[in-house]
């Protein structure tokens, strides 16, 4: 049996309802780094599929980077600003950085 995924690649969304929200949702890869202690690596619009139930899968965990990592905080920060600068531009929604940071970081 083949699984098919449902939903749509952030990049292809003109608009999407309650984008804070999905941001929200998306900023909880703070599970990632606090329970497994990884970092995606390459999280962008391109790995990131809303759903139909306007939830949001991160795909592409290819690229993950584990704590030992020497550049692992490094791919953090990246992970976030990618995120945080394509809401902004394509939603309007503006969120600071260093609060993201904090917040994934548990430092919330």
């Amino acid at each position: 049996m083949i699984d098919v995924i449902k939903g749509t690649e952030l990049i292809e969304l003109i608009e999407i309802p309650k984008p804070g929200k999905v941001l929200d949702e998306i900023l909880n890869v703070k599970k990632a780094y606090l329970e497994a202690v990884v970092v995606h690596g390459d999280l962008s619009e391109f790995s990131m599929i809303l759903k139909p139930d306007n939830h949001i899968l991160i795909i592409d965990w290819s690229q993950f980077v584990r704590k030992d990592h020497p550049s692992m905080e490094y791919f953090l920060e990246r992970d976030v600003k990618n995120v945080l600068r394509f809401f902004n531009r394509k939603f309007k929604v503006g969120i600071n950085v260093e609060d993201a940071l904090r917040f994934v970081k548990g430092n919330d």
